[in-house]
């Protein structure tokens, strides 16, 4: 379960593209919407702005390249797996959630502490590259 930070989406263009119609008529986030709104201040990157969507991109990709999609959802008896593109950031150029601003190298910080204190050691990409994270392997 998703739990949405506070955002603020007045410079988003097409924001109503932004929703599902649900079965009972309710509308929801989408979930390239809902994995941005909550990437943002895991990222270190509060603003999306047109100066930030490469370095938001490049992080987010990391953090699922390590942990997996943020956002799964059910369909029938399996799990789809939702990852965002670069279009899905771009797309949300303009939208302001809550936390605070880190540098890359402290963001990078931050997941290789989670990353080595986690069961993220057992994922399939840790395992497949001799037991060291893409950071590692990168030289961060």
């Amino acid at each position: 379960m998703i739990i949405v930070p506070k955002y603020r989406a007045f410079g988003v263009s097409d924001w109503d593209q932004r929703y599902v119609k649900q079965v009972d008529g309710s509308e929801s986030l989408n979930a390239a919407t809902a994995a941005v709104i909550n990437y943002l201040p895991i990222i270190g990157i509060p603003v999306l702005t047109e100066e930030t969507v490469d370095d938001a991109w490049r992080r987010i990709a990391i953090h699922e390249a390590l942990f997996g999609a943020l956002v799964v959802s059910q369909a029938g008896s399996s799990k789809v797996s939702h990852f965002v593109t670069r279009d899905d950031v771009v797309r949300h150029q303009g939208l302001e959630t809550e936390g605070i601003e880190s540098s890359f190298l402290e963001y990078c910080a931050r997941i290789q502490a989670r990353a080595i204190s986690s069961k993220s050691q057992e994922t399939p990409a840790f395992v497949a590259n001799a037991s060291r994270s893409l950071l590692q392997i990168c030289g961060v």
